[in-house]
């Protein structure tokens, strides 16, 4: 009977260990939608400001989004081409805003658009 109770308790203390790094695997994982989200700001920046070096990691939207700004504005002088360039970055912004957001809903372990067995969303 001693030996059941000490394999249980093995059993519960094996199951707490697994929770425990895969709890630790999902914050570390989590960490990463605020990396790429900055490090995505920041490559737009440099574009913006003439800068030849790009990080690899970031949001390859981000890329396309400054690609088109600078297509468009090549031909353009003055108050529209600075125009469009905000536009670009207020679009950039949106999309890094979109990434930090997945992040702190991934924090805070919220299901976006998931429901738990019950139908009800978890917190």
């Amino acid at each position: 009977m001693e030996q059941s109770n000490v394999s249980t308790q093995m059993d519960q203390l094996n199951t707490a260990k697994k929770l425990l790094t895969l709890e630790n695997q999902a914050k570390n994982g989590v960490n990463w939608f605020f990396w790429i989200a900055a490090i995505s700001f920041i490559n737009s920046i440099i574009f913006y400001f003439g800068g030849g070096l790009t990080f690899v990691m970031g949001l390859g939207l981000t890329q396309i989004v400054d690609g088109v700004v600078f297509g468009l504005t090549q031909d353009l002088s003055g108050g529209m081409a600075t125009i469009l360039r905000g536009m670009g970055i207020f679009v950039n912004l949106l999309l890094v805003g979109m990434f930090v957001a997945f992040g702190i809903f991934a924090k805070k372990r919220y299901p976006l658009g998931a429901g738990n067995r019950d139908g009800h969303l978890c917190h």
